[in-house]
């Protein structure tokens, strides 16, 4: 093929169109990138306010002389609310999502048997006995074999209840935890 200024005219066209679609390939790569980085420090942020909304509710069931009753009722309020935010940032990923429902489903079931607390006897009759069991007056007015077994139960109930509350806390945490 000889050289003419057509060939020479194609070549330089064809050379000046490929650096222009390189040019934009690029800047397109360079703002996805930046997108993606904004989108990731917003998802971390968001995620931290989330996260320390259960700080003081997880060391407090930590605790054994709060009551599981108390933290919910002080605490569960702020954590649906911190819930509801955190949806918006969570929504992009369905796995992680459905996962979070599950979890957060559990969690409010608890709440909601400690929120409608008058509404339910089960519960008033266990709070009252773990209250009687803590109380040193009425133990000692009580047999003792009721006594002991009043008292062991209902404070080993409670005990396991805040270990279960704090694991769905602390794994709700860990589900959310994507960076």
């Amino acid at each position: 093929m000889p050289i003419t200024i057509i060939n020479i005219t194609f070549l330089s066209g064809g050379g000046i169109i490929g650096f222009i679609f390189g040019r934009l390939w690029e800047h397109f790569l360079a703002r996805r990138r930046n997108i993606h980085a904004a989108q990731v420090s917003n998802y971390i942020q968001q995620h931290n306010i989330f996260c320390d909304q259960f700080t003081s509710a997880i060391q407090a069931l930590a605790d054994s002389k709060s009551s599981l009753k108390e933290i919910i009722i002080a605490e569960f309020p702020k954590h649906d609310s911190s819930r509801r935010t955190f949806l918006k940032v969570l929504s992009t990923d369905k796995k992680r999502l459905n996962r979070f429902n599950e979890k957060w489903t559990e969690y409010e079931k608890i709440a909601n048997e400690y929120l409608n607390y008058d509404n339910n006897i089960t519960l008033q009759n266990a709070e009252y006995f773990l209250e009687c069991a803590k109380d040193p007056n009425f133990i000692k007015r009580l047999p003792s074999d009721i006594r002991d077994k009043f008292a062991a139960e209902f404070i080993e109930i409670e005990d396991i209840r805040k270990k279960y509350v704090k694991g769905i806390l602390e794994s709700l945490c860990d589900i959310t935890n994507r960076y």
